[in-house]
């Protein structure tokens, strides 16, 4: 899978006409393989600032955030003493609320853990003000998935990892399940720590960030990769494992 790439222009391609175009990989006897086009609405990997799925989500670089080596291909190279973080402009792709389902996934590195540290987020670090938070608690030791309906808050701690250390690649993968009411998190394809949580995430008018949040703290110190969001569908285990697995390939 080694220099697969794929690029998308709409939503939620399904059926024989996905598969014609190369969207969904049909595995042996028809029957469909892993699926991680379908539904993806922004893929960023972070070699520069574009939007790799060709929906012309393109990413602003605050206070000179540089590009290096990552895990897969290079990454953003983020430094919170700068205050080096990205963004894009509040718009229907990055704006998950509603309720519906959803899915962040991204490998995150650290370089130091006693502080919070935000990898995407959109929206204010208030239960009326978030839309949702893909972070990392010093306090609790712990990358965390939030999501809040404006009244509701979610928090699910990825305690099956436990703690991470510095200096690290994780890749992280946070969903919302509509029909499940689930909101979960699962580090490196291990086991999946949810909490129930119905409504989903409110609809903010924030813009989207990855490495900071609208509150302008707890800005990511170290490396992000691969940042896949999509909308309107939470992955499967079998998806998440793809990525995962194979994820030196997807790019």
């Amino acid at each position: 899978m080694r220099g697969f790439k794929r690029q998308i222009a709409g939503v939620g391609h399904t059926g024989s006409l996905g598969r014609e175009m190369g969207l969904i990989p049909t595995g042996l006897g028809g029957v469909s393989a892993p699926d991680i086009t379908s539904n993806l609405v922004a893929q960023y990997n972070l070699a520069d600032l574009t939007d790799a799925t060709g929906r012309g989500n393109t990413l602003t670089n605050n206070g000179a955030a540089t590009f290096g080596a990552g895990q897969v291909g290079n990454a953003a190279y983020l430094a919170a003493a700068s205050s080096q973080y990205l963004s894009r402009a509040d718009n229907a792709d990055l704006s998950l609320g509603g309720g519906g389902s959803f899915t962040i996934a991204a490998w995150l590195y650290l370089s130091g853990l006693g502080s919070f540290r935000t990898a995407i987020s959109k929206g204010l670090g208030t239960t009326g003000g978030m839309e949702y938070y893909l972070d990392y608690s010093s306090v609790a030791s712990r990358f965390r998935f939030l999501l809040s309906t404006g009244i509701s808050l979610a928090v699910v701690n990825a305690d099956a990892l436990g703690a991470p250390s510095a200096a690290t690649w994780y890749f992280v993968l946070a969903r919302y399940n509509s029909a499940s009411s689930l909101a979960s998190i699962q580090v490196n394809n291990g086991t999946v720590n949810s909490v129930a949580h119905a409504g989903g995430a409110q609809d903010t008018a924030d813009e989207f960030r990855i490495g900071n949040n609208s509150d302008g703290s707890a800005f990511w110190d170290g490396r992000i990769d691969a940042v896949r969001i999509y909308k309107g569908r939470a992955l499967s285990s079998a998806d998440g494992a793809m990525l995962w697995n194979a994820g030196a390939g997807m790019e």
